[in-house]
């Protein structure tokens, strides 16, 4: 950021300016030019400094942000640099209400470099009003692969609101990375490990191998509590497969049944 100090700063006069505010601007850059070559006592005020900025501005010779107290300004560059090193202040997340409590400008110009920073930066996201690095989300779900392997499954929407995530956004940076930072597969919005899938599967071909005439799946479903959405698609694979003898008619819920290849060559 900037001090006071335009020690010899010349400008250039672009052209069908106004002429009268040209003018102001040369009598300022003179006043300034002198009274930095007189004592300190002579010098000029810290106002008259930034009102020849704030001129220049206006004039378009100089592009600069100021802060919200107006007594510093900052280049475009050296914004977007601060705000990079914020993000990695706040450990790879950052919202946009730190960012302008800690860069000290307007929202608006918080908000244009939020975007290029993500623009220029393929590793860094904007989302929600907040800026998130790559590293950060490997390390979220570094978090949700210890979860799932104490409890075995988890809820998108959950993790979802459990990070403060969208569950698009979230579902997509675990898709990223399934096979490498997290073990398991998701399946219509649950992640499951592959130990407990197997075990459901074991489970489920263990039951039905035992039904002997037509049962509602539901019955089956709702007796031992397995998880709706991993149990119609583990026996459709056992089904497929040929690891279970018989076919379910009907659609999925109360009205689906099974009936065993046993009971239909028994008739």
């Amino acid at each position: 950021r900037w001090g006071v100090r335009l020690w010899g700063w010349r400008c250039t006069q672009p052209r069908n300016r106004n002429q009268r505010g040209m003018d102001e601007i040369r009598r300022l850059q003179r006043a300034l030019y002198e009274a930095q070559l007189t004592s300190s006592v002579s010098r000029l005020s810290e106002g008259n400094v930034i009102e020849l900025v704030s001129k220049m501005v206006q004039g378009g010779m100089l592009d600069v942000v100021f802060t919200s107290d107006g007594k510093e300004y900052v280049t475009p560059k050296q914004l977007r640099r601060e705000v990079s090193d914020e993000i990695y202040v706040h450990g790879g997340r950052v919202s946009l209400t730190d960012l302008q409590t800690a860069v000290n400008v307007d929202t608006r110009f918080v908000e244009e470099t939020m975007k290029g920073v993500a623009q220029q930066d393929p590793s860094v996201h904007l989302i929600q009003g907040e800026l998130v690095t790559g590293d950060y989300l490997e390390d979220i779900c570094e978090e949700v692969n210890e979860s799932l392997t104490e409890d075995g499954f988890l809820f998108i929407a959950e993790l979802a609101k459990r990070f403060g995530f969208p569950t698009d956004f979230i579902r997509h940076a675990i898709e990223q990375r399934l096979g490498s930072v997290i073990s398991g597969t998701l399946q219509r919005g649950i992640l499951y490990t592959q130990a407990f899938v197997e075990r459901h599967k074991a489970q489920i071909r263990g039951l039905f191998s035992a039904i002997t005439r037509p049962t509602p799946v539901s019955e089956i479903l709702c007796a031992n509590k397995f998880q709706e959405n991993l149990f119609y698609s583990v026996l459709q694979d056992l089904l497929d497969e040929g690891r279970l003898l018989g076919h379910v008619r009907g659609q999925k819920g109360s009205g689906a049944h099974f009936t065993p290849s046993i009971f239909a060559q028994a008739q």
